[in-house]
C-alpha cells in the first residue's frame, strides 16, 4: 500500500508537470498570436495610411496583400474589401474577383461579407449606384497638362524631365513613350500640350525646338508628321473636331493679343475664328456635332462686364454669351449628347460644377448646381460612357528661413517655415533694408489676386496690407516684393488694362502709385536699385530671322526721369534674363542667360553703370535655375540654385570676382526666391511640394445616371 502510494504521488506530480508544460505551450501559442494579430493590425493601418493620405493606391496593394498573407483573418478580410476599393479607383477588374473571394473564403467576417455581398450586383459587378468619385492616378509624376483618351482609358502628356510624349495606361498603370527625340536634346526641346483625336487613334502636340510646330503622331508613336510651325506664334492645341479634320488653338500674338483659330489636320491652313484680344480665352473643344465652340473669358478689368462663357458657330458666323460674368466661370465642357455645357463656378460662394442646357448654340433656362465645394480643378471633360475626368493640382507654396554663418555661409540651423499661417499659400520673401521686416505674397483663395503681408522680424506679428495684387498666369509665382531704402515702401509687380505695371505701395497705408507701366513682352523679374533710383529689367524684343530666337535687352530705367538706357542685349531662347539681382552696393547686376548653343545657360555679373560683362559659370539649363539669383550680404558671392536629379533644388555659391561654385547644405524642391538678410546671418526662401492627381466622376449627370 505505501508503494502504491508513493507511485500515486509521483503519478499525480507527473500531471501537474504535464498540465504546467501545456498550460505554458498554450500561453505561448497564444502569446504568438496576439503579437501575430498586433502585427497584422499594424500592417493594415500602414497601408490604410497609403491608400487614403499618400493616395498611393498600387503601393497601397502592395501592403494590403501582406495583410492577406499574414493569416489573421479579421484583418485580412478587411485588407481585401480595401484592396478591391483600390483596384475599383484604378479601374481595373479585379475587384469583382476580389469580392468574391471574400464571401468565399471570409464569410465567417460578418461585416466585410455584408460589405462584398453590397458591392456586387446581380451579374456580379462591382454596383455603382449613385454618383461615384475615383481617384485614378496620383504622384510627381503626373502631368495635369496631358488630356485623356475618348475611351478614358489612356493619358497623354509630356515627361516632366526630357520632355518627350508619354501615353500612360490609367487601368494597368502603364507608362509608354511616344517621342524618343527630347531625351538628348535638351531642356529647349520637347512636347507641350498633347490632346486626342477623336478615335483615339492619333495624339496632336506643340513641339519646340528653335521655334514652335504643330505636329501629328499615331498612338503607335509612328506616323509622326509636321502640320504647321511657327517662329513667332505661341499656340496652344485644345481639341479635334468631331470628324477629326480640324484642331481649335489659341494663338498668342507678338502684341499680347490672342485669338482662337481653326488649323487643318490635313494640310496645316490656319483659319481666324475669333480675336479676344488681351485677354486669353479658355477653349472647352467643339459640340459633338461640330457646329459649335465654348469658351470662356475673363473680365477686362475688375469693374467690367465683359467676361463669361461663350458659344460660336464653328464657321463663326454667330456668337452666344451663355453665361454673362457675374462670378469666377471657368472651364467649361460639353456634355456627350451636346445638349448641355458643365463649367466651374464659384457663384454660390465656393468653387463647384454647373450645367446649363443649349439648344442650337443658346441657352435654355438658368445654370444648375450638379456637385459643390469641387475645389480647384482642372476640367478634362467626358468620355464616351458619360464619365466625367479632371485633374487637380495642389502645390504647398511656403516660406522658409534658416540661420546661416556670414563667413562659410553653411546653415546654421536647418530650415523651418517663417509663418505657420496660411500654410502652403506663402511665397517671395524680401527682408526689409532695416532689418525690422520681412514682407512676403500669400494667396488665401482660387483667384488670381494676391495678398501682401508684413511680418515683424522680432516678434513674428503679421499685417496684411489692404491691397489686391491681381497677377495672373504662370509668372504669378516667380515674382517677388522689393523694398525701397526707406523700409516704408515696396515695388510690385500688377496688371491693369491688360498691361503690367510696376506699382510703389506704402506699407503703412497700403496706398499705391505706377511706378512703371510696360507691354507685356516685359519680365516682371525686374530689380529695384538699393537706393530706389532705378529700375533693372529685361524685354523680350526682335526675332532672329536667321536662328528664330528672341533678342533679348537688359535695360535700366531712372524711376524719376523715367529715361531708359540699355545696359546689354544678347540673342537667346529664353523669354528672358533669368534670375536677375543686383549688389548690395548697387554697382553691379547678375543674371542668367539661356545660350543659343541648345540646353546650355550661362551665369554672368555686369555693372549697373555698363560696360564689360564677366562670366561666372558656364553649364547646362539646369544650372542655375531660372527665377533663383541674389548676393550675399557683403557682397562677395552669387547665389543661385541647380536642379538634382531627384527634382530638388540646391543652393549654390560661386564669387562675385570669378571662381569654383560651391554647392551649399540648404536643398528643397523649387528652391525659389533666396534672400539674404541685411547682418547676413538669415537666409529666407520660397519651398513648393506638388501632390498632382487624376480623378474620374461617375454618373455624374441625372440624365446621365438614367440611361446606363
Amino acid at each position: 500500500m505505501e508503494g502504491s502510494g508513493s507511485r500515486a504521488h509521483n503519478l499525480d506530480a507527473g500531471g501537474q508537470l504535464m498540465k504546467r508544460i501545456v498550460i505554458g505551450i498554450l500561453a505561448a501559442m497564444l502569446a504568438a498570436g496576439a503579437q501575430k494579430a498586433d502585427e497584422a493590425e499594424r500592417l493594415l493601418k500602414a497601408a490604410m495610411n497609403t491608400e487614403l493620405v499618400d493616395g498611393n493606391l498600387q503601393a497601397a496593394i502592395e501592403q494590403y496583400e501582406k495583410v492577406v498573407q499574414s493569416g489573421n483573418r479579421a484583418a485580412a478580410a478587411q485588407a481585401l474589401i480595401h484592396m478591391a476599393e483600390c483596384y475599383q479607383k484604378l479601374g481595373g477588374a479585379e475587384s469583382r474577383k476580389i469580392y468574391e473571394r471574400v464571401l468565399r473564403e471570409y464569410a465567417d467576417q460578418k461585416e466585410a461579407a455584408a460589405i462584398a455581398r453590397a458591392r456586387l450586383g446581380r451579374n456580379g459587378a462591382p454596383r455603382e449606384t449613385g454618383v461615384v468619385v475615383r481617384q485614378v492616378w496620383a504622384g510627381d509624376d503626373v502631368n495635369p497638362g496631358g488630356r485623356p483618351s475618348p475611351d478614358g482609358r489612356y493619358f497623354v502628356f509630356a515627361d516632366w524631365k526630357s520632355e518627350d510624349l508619354v501615353v500612360r495606361d490609367l487601368k494597368s498603370g502603364e507608362n509608354r513613350f511616344l517621342t524618343q527625340q527630347a531625351q538628348s536634346g535638351g531642356r529647349d526641346v520637347g512636347a507641350r500640350f498633347p490632346i486626342f483625336s477623336p478615335d483615339g487613334k492619333q495624339v496632336a502636340y506643340q513641339w519646340h525646338d528653335k521655334g514652335l510646330s504643330l505636329r501629328v503622331i499615331g498612338f503607335d508613336g509612328s506616323r509622326m508628321r509636321v502640320l504647321m510651325s511657327t517662329v513667332s506664334t505661341p499656340f496652344l492645341p485644345v481639341s479635334f473636331s468631331p470628324d477629326g479634320k480640324q484642331i481649335v488653338c489659341v494663338l498668342a500674338e507678338g502684341d499680347g493679343t490672342s485669338k482662337i483659330a481653326l488649323i487643318s489636320a490635313v494640310d496645316g491652313s490656319a483659319t481666324q475664328l475669333k480675336s479676344t484680344g488681351w485677354r486669353r480665352p479658355r477653349v472647352g473643344g467643339f459640340s459633338p456635332d461640330g457646329r459649335y465652340l465654348v469658351y470662356s473669358l475673363p473680365k477686362s478689368n475688375a469693374s467690367a462686364s465683359d467676361g463669361g462663357i461663350f458659344v460660336i458657330a464653328a464657321d463663326g458666323s454667330r456668337e452666344t454669351a451663355i453665361i454673362p460674368e457675374t462670378a469666377n466661370e471657368q472651364g467649361p465642357v460639353w456634355t456627350p449628347d451636346g445638349r448641355a455645357v458643365v463649367f466651374k463656378s464659384d457663384r454660390s460662394g465656393t468653387t463647384g460644377l454647373w450645367s446649363i442646357r443649349i439648344a442650337d448654340g443658346k441657352p435654355q433656362g438658368s445654370p444648375e448646381l450638379v456637385r459643390a465645394n469641387i475645389g480647384s480643378i482642372t476640367p478634362f471633360g467626358f468620355s464616351r460612357d458619360g464619365s466625367f475626368l479632371y485633374g487637380t493640382s495642389n502645390r504647398q507654396t511656403n516660406v522658409y528661413a534658416a540661420d546661416i554663418d556670414p563667413e562659410t555661409l553653411r546653415a546654421v540651423s536647418q530650415p523651418s517655415l517663417l509663418t505657420e499661417k496660411f500654410v502652403g499659400s506663402n511665397w517671395g520673401p524680401a527682408w526689409s533694408p532695416d532689418g525690422r521686416s520681412i514682407a512676403f505674397f500669400r494667396a488665401t483663395d482660387d483667384s488670381p489676386s494676391r495678398s501682401i503681408v508684413i511680418r515683424s522680424v522680432a516678434t513674428g506679428e503679421e499685417r496684411t496690407l489692404p491691397v489686391r495684387i491681381e497677377q495672373r498666369g504662370y509668372i504669378t509665382g516667380y515674382f517677388s516684393p522689393h523694398w525701397f531704402p526707406d523700409s516704408r515702401s515696396l515695388l510690385v509687380w500688377d496688371t491693369a488694362n491688360s498691361r503690367w505695371v510696376f506699382q510703389k505701395i506704402n506699407t503703412e497705408t497700403g496706398e499705391g502709385q505706377v511706378a512703371f507701366e510696360t507691354s507685356s513682352a516685359t519680365s516682371p523679374q525686374a530689380r529695384l536699385s538699393p537706393d530706389g533710383k532705378a529700375l533693372y529689367y529685361s524685354i523680350r524684343g526682335e526675332r532672329v530671322p536667321q536662328s528664330g530666337f528672341s533678342m533679348l535687352h537688359l535695360r535700366k530705367r531712372n524711376l524719376e526721369t523715367g529715361q531708359d538706357v540699355e545696359l546689354y542685349r544678347a540673342e537667346s531662347p529664353g523669354a528672358s534674363f533669368y534670375g536677375l539681382a543686383v549688389s548690395p552696393d548697387g554697382a553691379c547686376l547678375s543674371f542668367s542667360r539661356n545660350d543659343v548653343e541648345q540646353g546650355k545657360r550661362t551665369l554672368l555679373t555686369l555693372p549697373t553703370e555698363g560696360g564689360a560683362r564677366r562670366e561666372l559659370h558656364r553649364g547646362t539649363y539646369d544650372q542655375a535655375t531660372p527665377f533663383a539669383g541674389a548676393w550675399t550680404s557683403d557682397g562677395r558671392y552669387v547665389l543661385f540654385t541647380v536642379n538634382r536629379d531627384d527634382n530638388a533644388q540646391q543652393l549654390w555659391a560661386i564669387p562675385a570676382e570669378g571662381g569654383e561654385p560651391r554647392p551649399l547644405d540648404i536643398t528643397m524642391r523649387r528652391l525659389l526666391f533666396p534672400a539674404v538678410s541685411r547682418d547676413g546671418r538669415r537666409i529666407a526662401f520660397t519651398g513648393t511640394r506638388d501632390k498632382n492627381e487624376l480623378w474620374v466622376i461617375h454618373n455624374l449627370l441625372p440624365e446621365m445616371r438614367a440611361s446606363r
